[in-house]
């Protein structure tokens, strides 16, 4: 087998060779380095609140200050300046701002006095964004100008900016619905539920975990529901810490609308009143061919209670009566409740009967939901 012909170096030449590729190294690590400012990319859902915009620094020495701008379309997309968060990263730093000196900018500053941001790389802030419910389908740049980020002694580091490609889809919504459960009861139904009338491919396939507490919920079945009837694979699978569901159309696909595409019959045990999370976890949503289709993922809150909220005066019937018995019981113009006359008002599980509780309530009575926790 012929093989290469490999020409001998001689000594003087691996030493020039090894002296320049270590000089070049050692001014691209030490005068220029690999520093960068990027904001990630992400999907977001039209008409959706708290989607989460990251900026991430790339930098391989001490960095004391950080100055950048991010312009976006206003149009389409809202950030409040006080959303802005700290991360691991600048924890520590002293001076921590955004404003929004006009629409479509953010003006962000970060300093600290004495402590700095070691060399690595990860994100430095996180802004909460709103998107318009009038939003066009598509791709938005956010981009990064006027940047500078500089060592304790104020000399700035050359960088490169990377803009970030945000991503506006349809809001299609996987969640498990809010309940109500009793301590040992039998044969509840908790819906997951899809809402995809927005969106414009068919779903012919579904893979979803939930993880919930197994020591509180024993799942006894997980039955389709209309518009999952005609798939032609439905199949659930007990996990040591919830289930896993799976859905495949082959030549079927779920009715497209809002509302349950699969119904979980639960038993209950002994636990302590409280409110659960049901964790929706490693879901999968797919057309006809296989494609993925992205989707917003909502868990569930499940209460556990050992009486009924809501109706205070014990009637039989949550209504406004009851609103104003809370109303009073919580701004102290009731004297003395009893106990249960309490325990029904505290809907939340807090301890304590406030406003959130009188919301709470009415949440209940105009079908909102069920009265959630504080957190």
């Amino acid at each position: 087998m012929k093989g290469k012909t490999l020409i001998p170096i001689p000594f003087w030449g691996k030493l020039v060779l090894l002296v320049t590729a270590g000089f070049t190294l050692f001014l691209f690590n030490n005068i220029w380095g690999q520093n960068a400012l990027i904001v990630e990319n992400a999907d977001y859902f039209r008409g959706s609140i708290g989607n989460i915009l990251t900026i991430t620094m790339v930098n391989e020495g001490n960095v004391a200050g950080i100055m950048l701008d991010i312009t976006f379309d206003p149009d389409c997309f809202s950030i409040d300046p006080e959303s802005c968060s700290k991360t691991d990263r600048t924890i520590d730093m002293n001076i921590f701002a955004a404003v929004n000196p006009e629409p479509g900018l953010i003006r962000f500053t970060a300093a600290s006095l004495g402590t700095f941001i070691p060399p690595g790389s990860g994100p430095i802030v996180r802004f909460t964004v709103g998107v318009s419910s009038e939003c066009e389908l598509g791709q938005y740049t956010f981009a990064l100008s006027n940047s500078k980020f500089a060592d304790p002694a104020g000399r700035e580091y050359p960088h490169d900016v990377v803009n970030g490609i945000i991503t506006v889809w349809p809001p299609t919504v996987l969640n498990v619905e809010d309940q109500v459960v009793f301590q040992n009861s039998r044969d509840n139904v908790i819906n997951l539920n899809l809402d995809d009338e927005s969106q414009d491919a068919l779903i012919c396939a579904a893979e979803v975990s939930i993880l919930y507490d197994t020591t509180c919920f024993e799942v006894i079945s997980v039955e389709p529901t209309n518009r999952t009837r005609d798939l032609n694979i439905f199949q659930y699978a007990d996990r040591d810490s919830g289930i896993q569901i799976a859905m495949t159309g082959l030549g079927a696909c779920i009715l497209k609308g809002t509302g349950p595409i699969a119904r979980i019959n639960v038993n209950v045990s002994n636990c302590p009143e409280g409110f659960f999370s049901w964790n929706i976890s490693n879901a999968k949503l797919a057309d006809g061919g296989g494609n993925i289709i992205p989707f917003i993922e909502v868990d569930g809150n499940i209460a556990i209670y050992t009486s009924p909220k809501g109706n205070v005066n014990d009637d039989g019937t949550i209504d406004a009566l009851d609103v104003v018995l809370t109303i009073r019981i919580a701004i102290g113009q009731y004297p003395d409740p009893s106990e249960s006359e309490l325990q029904a008002a505290d809907c939340n599980l807090d301890g304590q009967v406030d406003v959130s509780d009188v919301i709470g309530i009415v949440n209940i009575i105009t079908g909102l939901g069920i009265c959630l926790p504080l957190n």
